[in-house]
């Protein structure tokens, strides 16, 4: 009978404990403004003719260079991976489309992504990068197999590693 009762007491005792933890769920605005760099190489590509007036509205309206993002392996490490491997696949997808951009497309990379540098971008936002930024490498490299090689100098410059 005390058996039971203990049984009893602990059981009542173990479904009375809560969790009361809050986990909120917070939106990273750094990882937000990264993954718009994608809509602007989407822009450039449709537009070229307009790619300055695009840029100056990046510049005023997200940042002037990712440098004002530093830190960015600080927090929200997946969530800035990801905007970031987002916005590198669209870069080669933009490539794909029109290869003529390339150097324009490259050049706004470096000032809104910054290159690949162990110093700012950890080694879990890198890997977030490249497993988000694969499917556009794919697409990309289905539309213009011929560009292999300026699809590897971007990876490496961007994501540290060749396809």
């Amino acid at each position: 009978m005390k058996k039971l009762l203990l049984i009893i007491l602990m059981s009542s005792f173990l479904f009375s404990c809560e969790d009361n933890t809050y986990v909120e769920s917070v939106e990273d605005v750094k990882a937000q403004k990264i993954e718009q760099i994608g809509a602007l190489f989407k822009g450039i590509r449709r537009q070229p003719e307009v790619a300055d007036e695009l840029i100056d509205i990046a510049s005023k309206g997200l940042y002037d260079s990712y440098e004002e993002l530093l830190p960015l392996s600080d927090e929200a490490v997946e969530s800035r991976g990801k905007a970031r491997g987002l916005a590198i696949g669209e870069l080669i997808e933009s490539i794909a489309f029109n290869p003529d951009l390339f150097d324009l497309l490259e050049s706004t990379a470096v000032k809104f992504l910054g290159v690949y540098d162990k110093e700012y971008i950890s080694d879990e936002l890198n890997e977030y990068a490249i497993a988000n930024s694969y499917k556009y490498i794919f697409d990309a490299y289905a539309r213009q197999p011929s560009l292999k090689a300026k699809f590897e100098e971007i990876t490496l410059k961007f994501l540290g590693r060749k396809l």
